[in-house]
């Protein structure tokens, strides 16, 4: 199945492979068919570019039931069997859409990201077929092919089916496969940080103009916009914008001790990460809290109106740039910051040059209590698999579906990842190894037993 599902080139951000995404959608129905599941595809809640320049409806959203019983639990398994592009001449080496194995992994695009942990869930289910037993909750599976893609569609979905006898209306909790696990031991997944995306632009003379001819007269929006840029972080790597360290919430002790347990090597990481260094120290809670406990910013790019390798100087600069929010950054208050930040600064330069802001995207923060039902039986179903209790962990990332999952069905979302560290999801190589598939497996099907215990 495996194999099948990974020669299906279902990348979604391509609009010429938008049958391909129609074509794995379908494959998805007629398995989920195959295992006796109640299933639709609806791709009535937006539109996206087709093939030569076409519009198309969203590649189909799958819903798929298993079992209606009103004393049972109702658990919602979410995926995505879209995936990202691939080439043999972006580094492969094997074709990325033909499954190749080794004595340890699986290699091919999607394996890991996210049609391998997809296709985990219907082995659930089949086995519990094969084995006449009665799965003991009602499963319900939201599987997309638009999540590389911004997942166009999927919330107004989740929106329109949360009324009366919709499809999410009686779901009591909901579970995702699309997150990594950070080392050798299993995890899960409790917070994610959210993402804010700006750009920042400041235009001057009204063409580009040759810098022999009017460097030191004209006023330069290039140096204006890195003055700028570069007021927004300390030489450590900390946000440089008081109004918004101000919006994160203290580390209680219970959260700190979280990180006691977790078995991660900073010295390690930072070598495999191929990185000179790390802000702040080379502690294991310095650097984990730096990856996903703290807000952060990065830069990502200068866009100017000129030829960068033209000595000239462009008439107008464009930044941008990303905040990664956590608890308890809210997004409209993140802008209002951020705004009046790089507003004062500006002004403080006395230029003639004009300053725009644009806010480009805002997906929320994540934040599960890992003490509640949903994540004591991810935990306690790790531990009847692995043998030990699982590393509860944050990420870096964004996954802003999580957080219209939770803002909409106000149900518990936990994340659920059998991926690990070394998959290179979206790279070359992408791989997973056997045994985390297969163990995936298993922790999914025993969170399905302790969620109805």
């Amino acid at each position: 199945r495996l194999r099948e599902a990974v020669a299906i080139e279902s990348v979604s951000n391509n609009p010429e492979r938008y049958p391909e995404c129609v074509m794995m959608s379908k494959y998805l129905v007629e398995r989920i068919q195959a295992l006796g599941g109640q299933v639709e595809s609806r791709s009535d809640t937006g539109t996206t570019d087709g093939p030569g320049g076409s519009r198309v409806p969203v590649s189909p959203i799958i819903l798929a039931t298993f079992g209606n019983d009103a004393s049972k639990k109702t658990v919602c398994a979410y995926g995505h069997y879209d995936v990202m592009p691939a080439a043999l001449s972006e580094g492969w080496d094997t074709p990325p859409f033909v499954l190749e194995e080794t004595e340890e992994l699986l290699h091919g695009r999607g394996i890991s990201d996210d049609k391998g942990p997809v296709l985990c869930w219907l082995a659930v289910i089949d086995s519990y077929n094969k084995a006449g037993v009665e799965m003991p909750v009602n499963l319900k599976l939201c599987f997309e092919g638009r999540e590389e893609a911004g997942s166009e569609g999927l919330e107004e979905l989740i929106g329109l089916e949360m009324g009366t006898e919709g499809f999410f209306q009686d779901v009591d909790f909901i579970v995702i496969s699309d997150s990594g696990s950070l080392g050798a031991k299993p995890c899960v997944t409790y917070g994610l940080r959210g993402i804010a995306e700006f750009e920042v632009s400041v235009s001057g003379p009204a063409d580009n103009l040759h810098s022999g001819i009017y460097g030191g007269v004209a006023r330069e929006p290039m140096t204006d916009l890195i003055k700028v840029i570069s007021s927004l972080t300390d030489e450590k790597g900390n946000l440089g914008v008081p109004d918004l360290t101000a919006m994160v919430a203290p580390v209680s002790e219970d959260e700190r001790r979280l990180y006691t347990d977790i078995d991660f090597d900073p010295v390690a990481f930072v070598k495999a990460s191929k990185i000179p260094g790390v802000n702040g120290g080379m502690t294991k809670e310095n650097v984990l809290m730096r990856k996903w406990r703290f807000p952060t910013l990065s830069v990502h790019g200068i866009k100017i109106s000129s030829d960068y390798k033209a000595t000239c100087i462009p008439a107008t600069c464009t930044a941008r740039f990303s905040i990664r929010t956590v608890p308890e950054m809210e997004s409209g208050a993140v802008k209002i910051a951020i705004e009046k930040h790089l507003k004062t600064v500006f002004d403080n330069l006395d230029s003639c040059n004009q300053f725009t802001i644009d806010h480009v995207f805002v997906s929320d923060y994540f934040l599960g209590d890992v003490n509640d039902t949903n994540y004591s039986a991810a935990r306690r179903a790790n531990k009847a698999v692995y043998g030990s209790d699982p590393e509860f962990i944050r990420e870096g990332g964004s996954v802003p579906i999580a957080i219209s999952f939770a803002n909409l069905t106000k149900k518990s979302i936990c994340l659920l990842p059998i991926c690990g560290p070394t998959d290179n999801i979206h790279g070359p190589n992408e791989s997973i190894l056997k045994k985390n598939l297969f163990q995936g497996a298993k922790v999914m099907a025993a969170y399905l037993a302790e969620i109805a215990a």
